[in-house]
């Protein structure tokens, strides 16, 4: 299942939930939360049609930094 598609899912339970709430705040929570699953799944549905691709930098060695070393003190 598309990401998007999953989120209007749960955004359709979320609904179902405000719609069996015993009080008016709890209902309300719901429809917010459920609103923003339906704004995911909006968004969802938009990076679908973006053709990014990412592509992780090359690996650079390592560089040890050199570390002074003191002069032999002369006798």
């Amino acid at each position: 299942m598309r990401d998007a598609e999953r989120y209007r899912a749960v955004a359709a339970e979320l609904e179902a939930k405000a719609r069996q709430g015993s009080s008016v705040p709890a209902r309300i929570e719901w429809e917010i939360i459920a609103r923003s699953y339906r704004r995911l799944a909006l968004l969802a549905d938009q990076n679908a049609l973006a053709d990014i691709y990412y592509e992780p930098p090359l690996e650079r060695p390592v560089l040890q930094q050199q570390q002074i070393q003191p002069k032999p003190e002369s006798e």
